[in-house]
């Protein structure tokens, strides 16, 4: 049979082996929700980039139909 000594240093060293997986479970988890927290905001991003993309699109349209109409631009 082990000492008393040997068995308290083995449980001390299984508790802290517990708590360092417990952290580096945490630190996973939080990587995993930013990274999907980065994803999310960089498709919006892209879906505003396109919005402004389309809304110009149609201002140049206009002008340039507003410009070939003859109309003048400044009064």
């Amino acid at each position: 049979m082990a000492d008393p000594f040997s068995i308290i240093s083995l449980i001390e060293g299984s508790i802290s082996l517990v708590v360092q997986c417990g952290s580096v479970a945490k630190s996973l988890s939080d990587i995993t929700t930013n990274h999907k927290q980065a994803n999310l905001t960089i498709l919006s991003m892209v879906q505003e980039v396109d919005t402004l993309e389309f809304a110009w699109s149609r201002i140049r349209d206009w002008s340039q139909d507003y410009a070939g109409s003859g109309a003048d631009v400044i009064k």
